[in-house]
């Protein structure tokens, strides 16, 4: 059997707001009544029926806005009574437009036509005004709330912006107000790409000027583009925050990401300069008492508290005149940590005697704890890149490209490289000061392992000049010793003095790896020595002693035995001796020439033994040759 509604009423129940009340709010809900005929004309059979009802934007076809499934509507004399809303809510854009139509499906039936919902029905967004068409107020309109929620909000889900607000030319007064004693003063949002706020100041005002006695002046929020709060002024301060709080943590601007998981280089504060030139800035801090200009903290290991990042330009920029330039501290991670692709990662200038451009400083106890460090992550770094780099451009004596001092037992500069035989763990250059200077009060100034330790860049160490040779031990002014590549030379005030080795009476070895030598001995050397002339100057008596006529000379007989039994000359050290010892040649010099002379005065011996001899033989002879002369006159 067919049906049909031939009666029809909506109406808005409104309740009234009572004062302070935070959820006495009006209902969304819309009162529908109607008669239920059959097709005869006579009401239904009272009960209780299911019904559901819809709303088109439309008044045939269209898309249904809003639906709702009542299974329990009680019918009586074929009349009913609906509250609309009740189960499934009607929100407010639900009547954003015009043009509405209700239609009803009876148990399993379809009424038509649909019913057109007037002005009652729409009454129900009185509680906001965002169903407005258009219009202007005159006066001033003040508008109070007590609610937690938003007093004051313009929605656009349209192209166009959500609000604007102007004030006559010359004006000094701001063109939005906003004053909270403890929330948020106003709320910016753009669910579109475009922009939360824009306030444009032309004269001598602010765009926005906003104040807070405890909370938040202004908060700007954003999605995943646009920006939560845009400035721009043609001659002024785009963004520009005060706070006269005397509280700590009291900020005049504050950026707050709340999300958990933002994306990479999601910024609370971003500052963006697009100029050209070279002393424009990105973000500038400045601090009139004794604080920071620019102050990050980070919670997290890898996290930072102020990161610099420069495709060409410098990644972080401090300039302080009496302070310090840049100043970053972590209790875990790093206090400064700069990126750039092409120059300076974090550059830092100071013109107070004894300040410093960039300071760092670690707290932590941990091993390879670092106040400052500087890493090139290019595998391919080009000629002379560095991860530190000291410059000292002053034209002094005592000028320092690197200074390093440490308080302990470590080093004031340490240096490691692991890139092969020609890398440097620590490299210093300097045009006219020093290239690398390091100081100890109670240990080693400079302290090196390794192979070798290789210095180039001298020129010949000769005598005259203080700066001479690749290598000066001690000040250039007064004693010192100065190294070339092919000689060493010791000096005293640039002129040639002795070169003294052990000159306090210590032992001096050359090449003495494979040898040992007693206390008794001075120098020690492993290997043949080389020498154009040596002379030996003794501490003991000259053999001259042998001369003497009262020397007691071994005659040869003896000397014969003592061979045959020792098999070497007396007094002189045997080979085992020899080959178990050391060869003394001061001593078998003396010993050699006491062998001489005993030998020479054996040979004068022997030479007048002969000569007497051969006396001798003369006689003999010539008794002979009388004999023979004899013997022949007789025959």
């Amino acid at each position: 059997m067919r049906h049909r509604i031939v009666l029809a009423l909506g109406a808005m129940v409104c309740l009234a707001i009572a004062a302070g009340s935070a959820g006495a709010a009006v209902p969304q809900l819309v009162n529908y009544q109607g008669i239920v005929l059959d097709s005869t004309g006579v009401p239904v059979p009272d009960g209780v029926y299911s019904m559901r009802f819809f709303i088109y934007d439309d008044e045939i076809a269209g898309s249904v806005l809003w639906a709702e499934l009542n299974p329990a509507v009680q019918v009586t004399g074929g009349t009913f009574n609906v509250l609309l809303g009740s189960i499934e809510p009607l929100h407010d854009t639900v009547f954003s437009g015009t043009n509405r139509w209700l239609q009803v499906l009876f148990v399993s039936q379809l009424l038509t036509p649909r019913t057109q919902l007037v002005s009652t029905p729409f009454s129900h967004r009185i509680s906001t005004v965002d169903g407005a068409s258009g219009g202007d107020i005159t006066g001033d309109v003040t508008i109070t709330s007590s609610s937690i929620g938003n007093t004051f909000e313009v929605v656009n889900t349209g192209g166009g912006r959500g609000g604007r607000f102007e004030v006559s030319a010359g004006s000094t007064e701001p063109a939005v107000l906003g004053v909270s004693m403890g929330a948020v003063a106003g709320q910016f949002f753009n669910d579109g790409g475009g922009d939360g706020l824009i306030s444009t100041s032309t004269g001598a005002g602010y765009g926005v000027d906003a104040s807070s006695s405890f909370g938040t002046a202004i908060r700007g929020a954003a999605g995943t583009s646009g920006y939560g709060l845009y400035g721009s002024s043609s001659t002024g301060t785009g963004v520009y925050g005060s706070s006269g709080s005397t509280s700590s943590n009291a900020k005049a601007v504050h950026g707050h990401l709340t999300t958990t998981s933002p994306g990479s280089y999601a910024a609370a504060v971003r500052g963006e300069n697009a100029g050209t030139g070279l002393n424009g800035v990105g973000v500038w801090g400045s601090h009139e008492g004794g604080g920071w200009g620019v102050y990050g903290t980070s919670q997290n290991i890898l996290g930072r508290g102020v990161y610099g990042l420069s495709s060409a330009g410098i990644g972080v920029f401090g300039e302080s005149s009496t302070g310090a330039g840049v100043y970053g501290f972590s209790e875990t991670s790093y206090g400064v940590w700069g990126n750039s692709n092409s120059t300076h990662a974090v550059f830092g200038t100071t013109g107070l005697s004894g300040a410093a451009g960039i300071y760092g400083r670690n707290t932590s106890s941990g091993s390879n704890a670092q106040a400052i460090r500087g890493v090139l992550d290019n595998t391919s770094a080009g000629s002379f890149s560095a991860a530190v780099r000291g410059e000292n451009k002053g034209t002094g004596l005592t000028g320092i490209g690197v200074y390093g001092s440490h308080a302990g037992s470590g080093w004031g500069v340490y240096g490691e490289a692991n890139g092969g035989a020609f890398s440097r763990g620590v490299y210093g250059a300097s045009d006219d000061g020093v290239g690398l200077y390091g100081h100890s009060d109670n240990n080693l100034s400079g302290y090196f392992t390794g192979s070798r330790v290789e210095i180039i860049g001298g020129s010949d160490a000769s005598i005259g000049g203080f700066a001479s040779g690749y290598l000066v031990l001690g000040q250039s002014n007064a004693a010192n010793i100065v190294l070339d590549n092919n000689e060493i030379i010791a000096r005293d005030n640039g002129v040639s003095a002795m070169l003294h080795l052990q000159a306090d009476g210590g032992q001096v070895g050359i090449g003495a790896s494979g040898i040992s030598f007693s206390s008794n001995y001075i120098l020690g050397v492993d290997g043949r020595a080389l020498f154009e002339e040596v002379e030996v100057q003794l501490s003991g008596s000259w053999p001259d002693y042998v001369f003497d006529e009262d020397y007691e000379l071994m005659p040869l007989d003896q000397v014969e035995r003592h061979i045959k039994d020792r098999k070497h000359l007396p007094g002189l050290p045997s080979a085992s001796e020899i080959e178990e010892g050391t060869l003394p040649l001061g001593e078998m010099q003396t010993k050699l020439l006491e062998k001489i002379e005993e030998l020479t005065l054996h040979v004068i011996a022997l030479n007048k033994q002969l000569e007497s001899a051969a006396g001798d033989n003369a006689q003999l002879r010539e008794r002979v040759a009388t004999l023979e002369s004899a013997n022949t006159e007789i025959d």
